[in-house]
């Protein structure tokens, strides 16, 4: 059985979210909804490059559902903790090459 998936958008999400702080500009939602709505509900594999709150890494989650993978690199080591279910948060630098192959 698959699993069922919220029927709101994402903008929705970011509306009404009242979980970790999410800083994204509001113009970038139709695109983002255009390009990913295809992948909901499939085994999706997201790479965030700057943490912050963590906030738009449950936005992802919760979106993609389940199935989907998210995962949030930074530098600052304090994010390390915002690590959950179907998020995993790695501690580096972007410009590192041998840091992003690893991941």
């Amino acid at each position: 059985m698959r699993a069922r998936l919220p029927t709101r958008g994402l903008r929705w999400y970011f509306d009404h979210n009242d979980g970790r702080l999410i800083h994204k500009w509001l113009h970038y939602f139709p695109i983002y909804e255009r390009h990913l709505r295809p992948l909901r509900g499939r085994p999706v594999r997201m790479l965030e490059i700057g943490v912050s709150h963590g906030g738009s890494l449950q936005m992802w989650r919760h979106y993609f559902g389940r199935r989907g993978r998210i995962v949030g690199i930074d530098i600052d080591p304090r994010v390390a903790a915002l690590a959950e279910p179907g998020v995993a948060v790695e501690v580096g630098d972007q410009s590192d090459g041998v840091f992003l192959a690893q991941l």
